[in-house]
């Protein structure tokens, strides 16, 4: 009795996962760092300009897994942008109490945006409120954020919130703009836009960004720095 034939069998087939496709994004502030992992504490690879240009091959958390320059690392994907970022230079300084320009020689010209100031401020999101803190290493309080994101752009800031609601020129609250300093009553903040602002508010608590009108008491103006 012949035995029944037996048909071959034939591997599965794998069927290969659509990879997403890459996209070329720009970096929209000034000295963006490239990190290791999606993280603020993870090492940095390296640094960008503004409208560096980085080739965007996944998304995650709010991060950007980039590849530039031959390297692969994560970005805040809030500082990246479809197009490139209009540059602007001011050669205006701060001005002291009798309204004469300072000409101090060694002060560097101050450069970049308003939303070039705002995309380099949001990368301090969460970092801590700390009493006097000037650097996001140690925390930030509200003068120290807003020096500290300034002095990144070209621009001496006084250190306190009271100096700084006399540094550069006053902006009506009918034509906010971004990057522009807010003043409060002890307190500043950057307005980012739509009625909003970012800053570090109180003890126990991290940058931020709340509507105006939330981030204190006693709004008293407005002043364009950069």
């Amino acid at each position: 009795m012949q035995e029944p034939t037996q048909e071959p069998v034939q591997a599965p087939v794998t069927v290969a996962e659509p990879q997403p496709a890459s996209k070329t994004l720009y970096v929209n502030s000034a000295n963006i760092n490239v990190r290791k992992a999606a993280n603020k504490s993870a090492e940095v690879l390296t640094s960008l300009t503004v409208n560096t240009a980085v080739e965007v091959i996944a998304e995650e958390n709010g991060w950007s897994k980039v590849k530039v320059n031959g390297q692969e690392g994560y970005i805040l994907s809030s500082l990246l942008s479809s197009k490139k970022q209009e540059t602007s230079r001011s050669t205006s300084m701060p001005r002291t109490a009798n309204g004469s320009a300072e000409t101090t020689q060694d002060a560097p010209e101050a450069s970049g945006s308003g939303s070039s100031v705002v995309g380099y401020a949001k990368q301090f999101i969460g970092t801590k409120y700390t009493y006097g803190g000037t650097s996001p290493s140690t925390g930030f309080d509200c003068s120290g954020f807003t020096s500290y994101v300034y002095r990144n752009f070209g621009v001496s800031l006084p250190r306190t919130s009271g100096g700084q609601a006399g540094a550069g020129v006053a902006v009506s609250r009918s034509n906010l703009a971004a990057g522009d300093l807010i003043i409060y009553s002890g307190h500043v903040a950057i307005y980012v836009g739509g009625g909003q602002v970012i800053h570090a508010p109180r003890p126990g608590k991290s940058v931020c960004i709340v509507p105006i009108n939330q981030a204190a008491s006693n709004y008293l103006g407005a002043r364009r720095v950069l």
